[in-house]
């Protein structure tokens, strides 16, 4: 036991000087700082040393990794001065025993002892004191003891002992732990959970000692456990590749807990084909041990796609995986997850909005995944404010929806292959014209022209279409149309027809483009001689229809007014 003042001081001296230690060192201070119970007088006394401690805590736990915070100290061991009397427990007397017998006498003289001849070693004597200890808290001192005790001939005897004890614990179900009151956590944290400290001890100290424990656990498999290979601070990686199979693979995986550099190794192994496991047994044990090798995705290398999806289809892991990471034809994966259900690709798409890969996503759901229900109103209400989803929900929008968004997110080429999956290509052209956006739906019908996927009959079929549309800017498709020699002669006697205002600037651009005597004979004389005076372009092609010898008699009636207005 040690007194509060002194821990007290320990703490300042420690506080003082904590910029000046490295983390670990500090960490190991502490630690051997509380391994003894605190005596206290009084409250005061617990709150100064528990304000202090939480000042050192919070250092380290922004300065050490995330492997070593298990041994930070949280819940010092205190009793009141009043309480001594009675505070040795069972396990307490037994420690003391065992360490001052070490120190009062060799060890050959305890052999001779007829209590401890009974046990077959003296290590077997402190494991069975360990293995008893059920209720009580951890204490370094049985972890030296073994250290200085363990021989060579006793090894396989130690590894039986712990590998026994993690089974018992491995099996304690809470009915046990209610009627043998037996708590689970108690009996893991007596020992199991500070083997590592053994080993480390071991190798730092007997390091020849530690070699032959190492060679043991990855040479007989029936010492190739998790609770073993997980806690030892060195190991042959190579060699415990060798000894893995299928039955045994999740000892290795256990590796990851404090080395989980090592499923990115373990991904490499399997590329090279090193594990001694038949391929599709692997793959099924990469779907139970998703949550180290789905985040290894990328790392991992298949024969065929096909692997991969499978995994996507077996592991929701490696469907989210795959996703986060772009791992392959975003439109395979989409037919995978066509397959998991709406509410399911609803949940997936609702967590990840924000995500850089979520526009690769719903792009490909377009194409692969019939969009209806439930799932079509989310995306369409997720997505549709957002300019670079437009062209992928297109397809899928209302015509009131479609024609109120268009106008703002028209983009070129791209816009035009999302109608082109709307509309049937016949039907196209046509339904363009019923959008009110005149501005995109000129740069779409320029889309359809560079395309090349329509030919002189579909639009001939469209300006047959116009002569009895309500269409409000038809003039000016029919300018854009007269650029084409094939259609010109059509687009001439539909201004013929059908002409319009004078004051439509699309309706005079078709007449400057057509050049066509034959698309003025429409108008009005007083409105083609108003037209003549506003518009200089106008006027120069009219002058040039007039010196014409074979000038249509019109155009000469149009002359006389004009010469007579000069008068």
């Amino acid at each position: 036991m040690v007194e509060a003042s002194k821990v007290t001081q320990e703490l300042k001296e420690i506080i003082d000087n904590l910029n000046n230690k490295n983390a670990i060192e500090i960490l190991a201070e502490v630690f051997c700082i509380f391994e003894e119970r605190i005596t206290i007088l009084d409250n005061s006394e617990k709150q100064m040393i528990m304000d202090l401690l939480n000042r050192v805590n919070k250092f380290l736990l922004e300065n050490i990794k995330q492997e070593y915070k298990i041994y930070l100290v949280s819940k010092p061991n205190f009793i009141y001065a009043d309480d001594i009397k009675n505070t040795k427990n069972l396990y307490e007397i037994f420690t003391e025993v065992v360490m001052n017998s070490l120190l009062l006498h060799t060890k050959s003289e305890l052999a001779t002892k007829q209590k401890v001849r009974e046990n077959k070693n003296l290590t077997s004597f402190v494991c069975n004191g360990i293995f008893r200890a059920k209720d009580s808290e951890f204490s370094p001192k049985m972890i030296k003891c073994i250290g200085l005790l363990l021989e060579e001939n006793e090894i396989k005897d130690f590894l039986n002992f712990v590998i026994k004890m993690d089974h018992k614990v491995q099996h304690i179900t809470q009915e046990d732990e209610k009627e043998n009151g037996e708590d689970k956590s108690i009996f893991t944290c007596n020992f199991l959970n500070h083997l590592n400290l053994l080993f480390t001890y071991l190798m730092c100290k007997r390091k020849e000692l530690y070699t032959k424990i190492e060679n043991i656990v990855l040479k007989e498999k029936r010492y190739f456990k998790s609770i073993l290979i997980k806690n030892m601070c060195q190991l042959d990686i190579e060699k415990a590749v060798k000894i893995t199979r299928d039955y045994n693979f999740d000892v290795f995986v256990s590796l990851f807990e404090k080395r989980p550099f090592l499923a990115a190794e373990c991904c490499k192994k399997f590329n090279k084909g090193d594990f001694l496991i038949p391929r599709k047994s692997f793959l099924d044990l990469l779907v139970v041990h998703d949550t180290w090798f789905a985040p290894e995705i990328k790392n991992l290398c298949f024969l065929e796609e096909s692997e991969l999806l499978w995994l996507c289809d077996k592991s929701d892991l490696f469907l989210f995986e795959f996703f986060n990471n772009k791992a392959g034809s975003f439109y395979e994966y989409c037919k995978i997850l066509a397959t998991k259900g709406e509410e399911r690709i609803i949940q997936m798409i609702s967590d990840n909005v924000a995500h850089p890969n979520m526009i690769d996503l719903i792009k490909y759901i377009s194409y692969t995944i019939k969009l209806s229900g439930n799932l079509k109103q989310f995306v369409i209400d997720t997505f549709l404010d957002k300019k670079e989803y437009f062209n992928f929900l297109l397809p899928f929008l209302s015509f009131e929806t479609a024609n109120l968004y268009l106008e703002s997110n028209y983009q070129k080429e791209h816009t035009f292959k999302a109608f082109l999956r709307r509309h049937i290509l016949g039907d196209f052209l046509i339904e363009l014209h019923k959008y009110s956006s005149e501005d995109a739906v000129n740069n779409l019908l320029k889309d359809s022209i560079k395309s090349g996927k329509f030919g002189t009959n579909d639009y001939i079929f469209l300006i047959k279409y116009l002569e009895t549309s309500e269409c409000e800017y038809k003039y000016r498709t029919i300018s854009l149309l007269a650029k084409n020699k094939s259609l010109k002669s059509v687009c001439s006697n539909f201004c013929l027809k059908y002409p319009g205002c004078i004051k439509d600037e699309n309706f005079v651009e078709s007449l400057l483009e057509l050049s066509d005597p034959d698309a003025f004979l429409g108008i009005s004389m007083i409105d083609l001689y108003e037209l003549y005076n506003d518009n200089k372009k106008i006027k120069m092609m009219i002058n040039t229809f007039l010196k014409n010898k074979n000038c249509n008699t019109y155009f000469k009636e149009l002359n006389k007014l004009i010469n007579k207005s000069k008068k």
